[in-house]
């Protein structure tokens, strides 16, 4: 019997064990009874085998339904979004590794035009009932062979390249994800000079388990020792980033967030999860921007900004949807927008968020990160990609790698 389970609007399972290649097929056909038969259906994966594995399985079940597929292979997941929204795809599954439960792996689900589904609409998706075509009506699957290339032209023309008053020099990682095929397609463009790490070639038998430290302590080392701008580090499927200012200091996905607001046009809205820090409120407030809050659940808050439509959407896991470009999660958007922002501002990164440490108590203690997380917060800490987070009825916490101990980052009440 199947024991996969929807945890934070995706569909998470153990393959072979909670989520069989049989159970794949089955939400594969059920999507596509969703959607409907002739419908365009686009799927991904990062470069973890099993999510190969479930991928084609569900594309089997998509083609059961009589659901035409376009593969692009191993991707990020951002390409997705732009792709239902570029070939008219009535939506879209990306597999990739779940990293707060590794060996599982995570299902997530698109709807036209691009936005990623969760909550309740997810539950509604998988509660329609299955229909199998006829064998001659089974659906067709074509590979989207330059799909890396139309994203990442996409991507820069999204771009003001031209109103970057400098260059950056970067290090990025990409996380033994499919970032690393994207990135000189786009780094060439938008960079003076970068580093890129973090690189795998499929299959990646790595597991992934957040926070990604030695990542992140890796990148802040290379921007402190080559005396760079900024560090980037993507997580497996580019749907999160994480920024380090040029002084190798790990943000939180608050200040990240802060930056990216200064490069809206005033007047703006930026809709924000409500299990931020309340410093993103005044620092939009201080762009011009206003800052709207909005569900803490990812697909919720897709869900949101597809409704409502902001300029910017972001979540304090360091995700990020710019709805006038897709409705999906994209960090390799964001990452060219903050590179775009910096260059524009002439402003070093560390200038422009050091104000915004007002908001909170900061302390360094040498202890490991993960033991850190155990002893002062046990099961109410959350992993994310930087780190750990606990967030209370009067604050939040933050617990971040660095350098031979752990940062204890507190909200001010």
């Amino acid at each position: 019997m199947a024991s996969w389970r929807i945890v934070g609007g995706r569909i998470v399972g153990v393959p072979n064990r909670e989520l069989l290649g049989e159970d794949a097929v089955g939400i594969g056909t059920v999507i596509g009874s969703f959607v409907g038969r002739g419908s365009l259906v686009i799927t991904g994966r990062d470069y973890a085998p099993a999510s190969r594995m479930i991928k084609r399985a569900l594309a089997a079940g998509l083609m059961a339904a009589g659901v035409d597929v376009m593969d692009i292979h191993s991707g990020v997941v951002g390409e997705i979004a732009f792709a239902i929204k570029r070939f008219g795809g009535a939506g879209g599954v990306y597999v990739s590794q779940y990293p707060l439960e590794p060996p599982a792996v995570q299902i997530r689900v698109f709807a036209a035009p691009g936005r990623e589904v969760g909550g309740e609409t997810l539950r509604r998706v998988l509660g329609v009932e299955p229909v199998r075509v006829d064998p001659y009506e089974a659906g067709w699957l074509v590979y989207a062979e330059y799909m890396h290339d139309l994203y990442a032209a996409a991507v820069k023309s999204y771009i003001d390249l031209g109103a970057a008053g400098r260059r950056l020099r970067v290090a990025v990682s990409a996380a033994q994800g499919p970032f690393s095929r994207i990135a000189p397609l786009l780094l060439d463009d938008l960079a003076a000079d970068y580093v890129l790490t973090g690189m795998a070639r499929p299959p990646s038998h790595k597991p992934l388990r957040y926070p990604l430290e030695k990542e992140l302590l890796k990148v802040s080392l290379m921007v402190v020792e080559l005396g760079l701008d900024m560090g980037l580090v993507f997580n497996n499927d580019a749907s999160s980033l994480t920024v380090i200012d040029d002084t190798g200091r790990i943000l939180l996905p608050e200040e990240a967030a802060a930056v990216l607001a200064k490069g809206l046009p005033r007047g703006s809205r930026m809709l924000v999860s409500r299990d931020c820090m309340r410093l993103i409120d005044e620092a939009g407030e201080a762009a011009g921007v206003r800052v709207e809050r909005g569900p803490a659940d990812p697909g919720e808050l897709a869900a949101r900004a597809a409704e409502t439509r902001p300029d910017l959407a972001v979540n304090c896991r360091g995700e990020y949807i710019y709805p006038l470009f897709s409705l999906g999660y994209d960090a390799v958007l964001a990452a060219a927008k903050l590179i775009e922002t910096l260059g524009r501002l002439g402003a070093r990164l560390s200038e422009l968020t050091r104000p915004l440490s007002r908001h909170y108590r900061e302390e360094t203690i040498e202890k490991p990160l993960a033991e850190t997380a155990r002893e002062m917060c046990g099961e109410t800490c959350t992993p994310y990609a930087a780190g750990y987070r606990e967030k209370t009825a009067t604050a939040t916490k933050t617990l971040l790698p660095s350098h031979g101990g752990t940062r204890i980052i507190t909200e001010k009440q």
